[in-house]
């Protein structure tokens, strides 16, 4: 016999993210069985979900369903709130204090961009279907089935420089291959602007926000990414570069091969080799270079979160660009420092409660945002 596990609906309830129907067969489940017994039978389920519905009289079954579910849900929350909050102090020997919420939670981010045409033209890249979304010149435009834009030369293109703007939003991700074959991934928050197909000595680019490159090896025309107050000058290689508006500077890592950045303020030139970073900070003329964790630099394209001794603001403002969420803090003066690694697969409740658990910090979702407090 299969069997349901009740502990599930307990977690939902502690995370804030438990539907009205599971509130009412938990709150049910707690009154008529024994709470000792964690594990219930699917038959065992189905007369608890039998028996909510039996007390409702002839007269409630005739009424619009979700009066009857309103006047439900009313009933067993407040008896449920009580039952559970004694189980949870009395049977439980580690205290948990859940993130606390009102009725609310934030799924996370997923494949979501916005593709600007040299026309004008905005194509909600989520929507689309698959196949040739348009004609750039002689250039073809197309969304292939597993999500990514795609431009494909005829070979024969003209002098004329054609531009695209791929965007993404807060809680968005996406992957092009340009004309090159070169892949790039943008994180959220994020834009590159770029030709369809590359005309001349050099292939440009142009990032705000972050984003992963695969450089297409072509000797004959070296490949540069412009960002912040930096230009990045490869050839063909793999290296990140995060330049949001709203961080201190601009850093470029290296996973493979070798890359020049150039200081676009002052004209300092520095190489790197795998494993380093520069750092831009805004404003500086200076490029400092370091050895770095390239797990924890290409953690949002490999879909974690790696957080390495890091205060809860740069960490919430990360939290922030996935989760599509606003933030408010309240008497914060935490100087505490925070490390782990998360899954951006999670539901924003689960991730908060998992921080939670690493120092004194407490979060309370609200509709559109977190508020973080002491």
């Amino acid at each position: 016999m299969p069997q349901t596990d009740i502990e599930e609906l307990l977690n939902k309830y502690r995370s804030g993210t438990i539907s009205q129907e599971e509130m009412v067969v938990l709150e049910t489940w707690y009154l008529k069985l024994n709470p000792d017994k964690i594990t219930v039978s699917d038959d065992e389920l189905e007369l608890v979900k039998a028996d909510v519905w039996a007390n409702l009289s002839q007269e409630n079954l005739k009424r619009p369903i979700y009066k009857i579910g309103a006047k439900l849900l009313a009933a067993a929350s407040i008896i449920c709130v009580i039952s559970l909050f004694t189980y949870f102090m009395f049977s439980s020997s580690k205290e948990v204090v859940p993130v606390q919420t009102v009725q609310t939670d934030f799924p996370p981010g997923g494949n979501k961009a916005v593709l600007s045409l040299s026309n004008g033209k905005k194509i909600v890249l989520t929507d689309s279907e698959n196949g040739v979304l348009g004609k750039e010149g002689d250039v073809l435009v197309s969304k292939s089935e597993d999500g990514k834009v795609t431009y494909e030369s005829s070979g024969n293109n003209s002098n004329e420089i054609i531009y695209n703007t791929l965007t993404t939003p807060r809680g968005g991700q996406y992957q092009t291959v340009l004309s090159d074959g070169t892949k790039v991934w943008l994180n959220s928050s994020s834009s590159l602007e770029f030709p369809v197909h590359f005309i001349g000595k050099e292939r440009k680019v142009l990032v705000t926000g972050e984003a992963y490159f695969e450089v297409s090896h072509d000797k004959k025309r070296p490949f540069i990414v412009v960002s912040g107050n930096q230009e990045i000058k490869v050839l063909g290689t793999h290296f990140n570069v995060s330049s949001y508006p709203d961080d201190i500077g601009t850093a470029t890592t290296l996973l493979s091969g070798s890359v020049r950045i150039t200081n676009t303020k002052s004209g300092q030139l520095k190489m790197l080799i795998p494993g380093q970073a520069a750092v831009i900070q805004n404003g500086s003329s200076q490029i400092t270079v370091n050895q770095v964790n390239l797990d924890e630099a290409m953690a949002w394209k490999n879909g974690y979160f790696i957080f390495d001794d890091e205060k809860i603001q740069t960490i919430m403002k990360v939290i922030s660009r996935w989760y599509d969420v606003d933030i408010q803090y309240m008497n914060v003066n935490n100087t505490d420092h925070f490390g782990g690694t998360f899954s951006k697969s999670r539901n924003l409740s689960e991730t908060l409660k998992n921080i939670e658990q690493l120092g004194n910090i407490r979060f309370e979702l609200k509709p559109g945002k977190i508020i973080v407090k002491n």
